[in-house]
């Protein structure tokens, strides 16, 4: 994902997931599985929040469906592939078969609160602020599938 955000400011302008076109005083904040816990210090300062949503299996179609309805609400253009919501598999164990979808996101704060107040998804998962991927899913008894 990459966030763009104003130089001088520090305000974030757009989250986007492709590489932007960038605009005069903008700047851009790349962030990947790989990097995630090194940038949080940087991705605070840009004043954002995380939040983890998660569904079960057997409600993970219509649970991608609310979700990117949801992120849509904030951020237009999400894209038409289901899989890239809720996209990581989760179980108790850690190990196939999944029993659980997963996404941990980060955003400006109205856009992460927006979504973990969506009615629509709560119907089918369980969306809620998290500091890490880690601590969310251990509240709920799951981890990654590796």
């Amino acid at each position: 994902m990459y966030i763009v955000y104003d130089k001088t400011t520090n305000k974030i302008l757009r989250n986007v997931t492709e590489p932007p076109i960038l605009g005069d005083n903008e700047a851009v904040f790349e962030t990947t599985t790989e990097n995630q816990r090194v940038d949080i210090e940087q991705i605070r300062r840009l004043g954002t929040i995380t939040a983890g949503a998660l569904a079960p299996i057997s409600e993970v179609v219509q649970a991608r469906q609310a979700a990117i309805a949801a992120w849509d609400l904030h951020n237009p253009g999400h894209g038409e592939i289901p899989e890239r919501a809720l996209p990581h598999p989760a179980s108790p164990t850690g190990q196939s078969p999944a029993t659980h979808y997963f996404c941990f996101f980060r955003g400006s704060p109205d856009m992460v609160n927006g979504c973990v107040a969506n009615l629509d998804f709560k119907s089918f998962g369980v969306c809620e602020l998290a500091d890490n991927q880690e601590e969310f899913l251990e509240r709920h008894g799951l981890k990654v599938v590796s």
